[in-house]
Protein backbone atom coordinates (compact mmCIF):
# COMPACT_ATOMS: atom_id res chain seq x y z
CA UNK A 1 0.00 0.00 0.00
CA UNK A 2 2.95 2.08 0.22
CA UNK A 3 3.38 2.19 -3.24
CA UNK A 4 -0.05 3.34 -3.94
CA UNK A 5 -0.27 6.42 -1.17
CA UNK A 6 3.15 7.48 -2.42
CA UNK A 7 1.49 7.81 -6.19
CA UNK A 8 -2.10 8.92 -4.67
CA UNK A 9 0.09 12.33 -2.91
CA UNK A 10 2.05 12.71 -6.34
CA UNK A 11 -1.32 13.07 -7.91
CA UNK A 12 -2.56 15.72 -5.46
CA UNK A 13 0.74 17.46 -5.79
CA UNK A 14 0.81 17.66 -9.64
CA UNK A 15 0.04 20.50 -11.87
CA UNK A 16 -1.92 17.81 -14.18
CA UNK A 17 -4.67 17.06 -11.37
CA UNK A 18 -4.94 20.79 -10.62
CA UNK A 19 -5.34 22.05 -14.11
CA UNK A 20 -8.05 19.36 -14.27
CA UNK A 21 -10.14 20.55 -11.67
CA UNK A 22 -9.61 24.28 -12.88
CA UNK A 23 -11.09 22.97 -16.44
CA UNK A 24 -13.67 21.01 -14.34
CA UNK A 25 -14.62 24.04 -11.99
CA UNK A 26 -14.50 26.62 -15.26
CA UNK A 27 -16.68 24.24 -16.97
CA UNK A 28 -19.32 23.98 -13.94
CA UNK A 29 -18.98 28.31 -13.69
CA UNK A 30 -19.61 28.30 -17.31
CA UNK A 31 -22.91 25.74 -16.90
CA UNK A 32 -23.64 28.06 -14.22
CA UNK A 33 -23.53 31.21 -15.46
CA UNK A 34 -25.06 30.23 -18.98
CA UNK A 35 -27.36 27.30 -18.00
CA UNK A 36 -28.71 29.05 -14.65
CA UNK A 37 -31.15 31.29 -16.32
CA UNK A 38 -32.72 28.89 -18.94
CA UNK A 39 -32.76 26.18 -15.86
CA UNK A 40 -34.37 28.68 -14.25
CA UNK A 41 -37.15 29.68 -16.31
CA UNK A 42 -37.47 25.66 -16.96
CA UNK A 43 -37.67 24.83 -13.92
CA UNK A 44 -39.92 27.43 -13.29
CA UNK A 45 -42.34 26.81 -16.54
CA UNK A 46 -41.96 23.25 -15.22
CA UNK A 47 -43.27 24.02 -11.80
CA UNK A 48 -45.85 26.24 -12.93
CA UNK A 49 -47.05 23.34 -15.69
CA UNK A 50 -47.10 20.76 -12.28
CA UNK A 51 -48.85 23.58 -10.24
CA UNK A 52 -51.86 24.20 -12.95
CA UNK A 53 -52.23 20.75 -13.10
CA UNK A 54 -52.54 19.84 -9.97
CA UNK A 55 -54.89 22.81 -9.91
CA UNK A 56 -56.79 21.34 -12.81
CA UNK A 57 -56.76 17.77 -11.69
CA UNK A 58 -58.71 19.79 -7.95
CA UNK A 59 -61.00 21.27 -10.51
CA UNK A 60 -61.84 17.95 -11.77
CA UNK A 61 -61.89 16.44 -8.43
CA UNK A 62 -64.93 18.94 -7.42
CA UNK A 63 -66.31 18.29 -10.19
CA UNK A 64 -66.93 15.12 -10.12
CA UNK A 65 -67.55 15.34 -6.70
CA UNK A 66 -70.39 17.48 -7.28
CA UNK A 67 -71.54 15.21 -10.03
CA UNK A 68 -71.52 12.21 -7.69
CA UNK A 69 -73.78 14.53 -4.88
CA UNK A 70 -75.86 15.23 -7.74
CA UNK A 71 -76.34 11.88 -8.95
CA UNK A 72 -76.60 10.45 -5.64
CA UNK A 73 -79.55 12.86 -4.86
CA UNK A 74 -81.23 12.28 -7.77
CA UNK A 75 -81.18 8.82 -7.47
CA UNK A 76 -82.93 9.25 -4.39
CA UNK A 77 -84.95 11.86 -5.30
CA UNK A 78 -85.78 9.17 -7.94
CA UNK A 79 -87.08 6.64 -5.37
CA UNK A 80 -89.56 8.96 -3.72
CA UNK A 81 -90.41 9.98 -7.46
CA UNK A 82 -90.99 6.22 -8.46
CA UNK A 83 -93.08 5.76 -5.15
CA UNK A 84 -95.08 8.96 -5.81
CA UNK A 85 -95.57 7.59 -9.38
CA UNK A 86 -96.46 4.16 -7.99
CA UNK A 87 -99.63 5.84 -5.86
CA UNK A 88 -100.02 7.66 -8.44
CA UNK A 89 -101.13 5.32 -10.85
CA UNK A 90 -102.62 3.31 -7.84
CA UNK A 91 -104.98 6.14 -7.21
CA UNK A 92 -105.50 6.28 -11.12
CA UNK A 93 -106.39 2.91 -11.82
CA UNK A 94 -108.89 3.03 -8.27
CA UNK A 95 -111.01 5.95 -9.78
CA UNK A 96 -110.71 4.89 -13.32
CA UNK A 97 -112.17 1.44 -11.52
CA UNK A 98 -114.87 3.21 -9.65
CA UNK A 99 -115.82 5.23 -12.60
CA UNK A 100 -116.46 1.93 -14.87
CA UNK A 101 -118.10 0.46 -11.88
CA UNK A 102 -120.85 3.36 -11.26
CA UNK A 103 -121.14 3.54 -15.48
CA UNK A 104 -122.09 -0.20 -15.14
CA UNK A 105 -124.55 0.33 -12.63
CA UNK A 106 -125.74 3.12 -14.42
CA UNK A 107 -126.03 1.01 -17.08
CA UNK A 108 -127.78 -2.12 -15.45
CA UNK A 109 -130.55 0.36 -13.37
CA UNK A 110 -131.43 1.78 -17.07
CA UNK A 111 -131.64 -1.75 -18.53
CA UNK A 112 -133.64 -2.59 -15.16
CA UNK A 113 -135.78 0.06 -15.93
CA UNK A 114 -136.34 -0.31 -19.45
CA UNK A 115 -137.21 -3.64 -18.70
CA UNK A 116 -139.65 -3.02 -16.33
CA UNK A 117 -141.42 -0.45 -18.75
CA UNK A 118 -141.79 -3.34 -20.95
CA UNK A 119 -143.08 -5.86 -18.93
CA UNK A 120 -145.72 -3.16 -18.03
CA UNK A 121 -146.16 -1.99 -21.01
CA UNK A 122 -147.22 -5.56 -22.66
CA UNK A 123 -149.22 -6.50 -19.49
CA UNK A 124 -151.33 -3.68 -20.62
CA UNK A 125 -151.49 -5.05 -24.07
CA UNK A 126 -152.67 -8.10 -22.78
CA UNK A 127 -155.05 -7.06 -20.51
CA UNK A 128 -156.75 -5.41 -23.62
CA UNK A 129 -156.25 -7.71 -25.38
CA UNK A 130 -157.68 -10.20 -22.97
CA UNK A 131 -160.82 -7.90 -22.73
CA UNK A 132 -161.03 -7.51 -26.31
CA UNK A 133 -161.29 -11.53 -27.08
CA UNK A 134 -163.92 -11.68 -23.69
CA UNK A 135 -166.01 -9.09 -25.21
CA UNK A 136 -165.84 -10.90 -29.24
CA UNK A 137 -166.55 -14.63 -27.27
CA UNK A 138 -169.44 -13.05 -25.11
CA UNK A 139 -170.97 -11.33 -28.12
CA UNK A 140 -169.72 -14.29 -30.47
CA UNK A 141 -172.08 -16.34 -27.51
CA UNK A 142 -174.71 -13.60 -27.24
CA UNK A 143 -175.59 -14.00 -30.75
CA UNK A 144 -175.93 -17.80 -30.57
CA UNK A 145 -177.81 -17.44 -27.59
CA UNK A 146 -180.63 -14.82 -29.37
CA UNK A 147 -180.68 -16.63 -32.25
CA UNK A 148 -182.19 -19.97 -30.14
CA UNK A 149 -184.19 -18.33 -27.74
CA UNK A 150 -187.26 -16.32 -27.84
CA UNK A 151 -188.00 -12.82 -27.47
CA UNK A 152 -188.94 -12.93 -24.24
CA UNK A 153 -185.98 -15.08 -23.10
CA UNK A 154 -183.51 -12.56 -25.17
CA UNK A 155 -185.31 -9.27 -23.11
CA UNK A 156 -184.60 -11.31 -20.06
CA UNK A 157 -181.35 -11.83 -21.18
CA UNK A 158 -180.10 -8.81 -22.47
CA UNK A 159 -181.51 -6.99 -19.19
CA UNK A 160 -179.45 -9.49 -16.67
CA UNK A 161 -176.20 -8.55 -19.02
CA UNK A 162 -176.63 -4.95 -18.79
CA UNK A 163 -176.60 -5.13 -15.19
CA UNK A 164 -173.52 -7.57 -14.81
CA UNK A 165 -171.88 -4.83 -17.02
CA UNK A 166 -173.08 -2.05 -14.66
CA UNK A 167 -171.08 -3.83 -11.76
CA UNK A 168 -168.12 -4.35 -13.89
CA UNK A 169 -165.97 -1.07 -13.12
CA UNK A 170 -163.72 -0.26 -16.78
CA UNK A 171 -160.22 -0.58 -15.49
CA UNK A 172 -158.80 2.68 -14.56
CA UNK A 173 -161.84 4.19 -13.06
CA UNK A 174 -162.49 4.76 -9.25
CA UNK A 175 -166.03 4.53 -7.51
Amino acid sequence: MEGHSGTLTQVFYSLEFWALVLNFILLLAIFWRMGRKPLIAFLETRRALIQSSLQEAARIKADAEAKHAEYTKRLGDLDHALASLRAEMIQAGELERDRIVADAEGKAARMRQETQFLIEQRLKQLRIDLIQETVEAAISKAASVLAESTAAEQQKSAQHYLDQLSKIQPEGQEN
